[in-house]
């Protein structure tokens, strides 16, 4: 698998809310968070067309779920956590021969 660019990865913990979240008349946000799930982001250097056909591919054959395992930045040890993907975009640079690469790849990960 390719290596994510210099400074290309981030953690993050994201609350979830319940489902009677909202504001109310006053603009007063109102609810509980009933859980903090993790989001893993990884931004990518330019890739070749099979790099960026590797990534992908790996991750549309990895099934619904899979588990991911990191070192955590804030308990410095690692984590493993049931995973799926979000989008995978990616961005055309050059259609010339010899010259086909993808730049803006990124990938994002949320904790199920």
């Amino acid at each position: 698998m390719p290596t994510p660019a210099h400074n290309g990865m981030s953690i993050a913990d994201e609350p979830i809310w319940s489902s009677n979240t909202g504001r109310g008349s006053t603009g007063k946000m109102s609810g509980d968070i009933v859980a903090w799930k993790k989001t893993v982001d990884m931004d990518f250097p330019a890739l070749t067309y099979a790099q960026s056909k590797l990534i992908r591919d790996t991750l549309r054959n990895a099934g619904e779920f899979f588990d991911v395992r990191f070192r955590d930045f804030d308990a410095s040890e690692w984590v493993t956590c049931k995973m799926y993907t979000a989008n995978l975009p990616r961005t055309l640079y050059s259609l010339a021969d010899g010259l086909r690469y993808h730049t803006g790849v990124k990938i994002q990960l949320v904790e199920q």
